[in-house]
């Protein structure tokens, strides 16, 4: 994420650090035999892994947001299709990020906050020419 200071926040990819950890509760599952109590069991272990990361993702959404909301009173944020995004390549990646859990977060804290969450239209926000590379500042239009 990066501000209109070019300021970047970096983004925890937390369920890529967790991939390695999840392995055995999911090896543990899927020797078991179905039905069995001790499947059950170890589903219940598999899902309170996944627990961990959506609410630590969560917990990062919050902070993030709330820093945002002290230093600037409008923010705007590009209206980009997440869902059509999702099935990209880069799926993973914007998966593991939330962005429509961060959006959704956001615009609640700045409605409750009295302070300005605007979707903008994403077509033309880029800012550094393709061409040559230099910095072209662009005005943001309400979608």
């Amino acid at each position: 994420m990066i501000t209109s200071d070019a300021e970047t926040v970096p983004i925890p990819q937390l369920a890529r650090k967790a991939e390695v950890d999840k392995k055995l509760p999911n090896k543990a599952v899927s020797r078991k035999k179905k039905g069995s109590n001790r499947r059950r069991k170890a589903v219940k272990r598999l899902g309170l892994h996944h627990q961990k990361i959506a609410r630590q993702r969560k917990d990062f959404h919050y902070k993030t947001s709330k820093q945002l909301l002290d230093k600037y009173d409008v923010i705007g944020f590009e209206d980009l299709n997440v869902k059509g995004l999702a099935r990209t390549r880069m799926a993973k990646s914007i998966l593991d990020a939330g962005w429509s859990e961060f959006l959704s977060i956001l615009v609640c804290k700045a409605e409750s906050a009295g302070k300005l969450a605007i979707a903008v239209n994403p077509n033309g926000t880029t800012q550094n020419c393709s061409n040559c590379g230099t910095r072209v500042p662009k005005e943001i239009q309400d979608r």
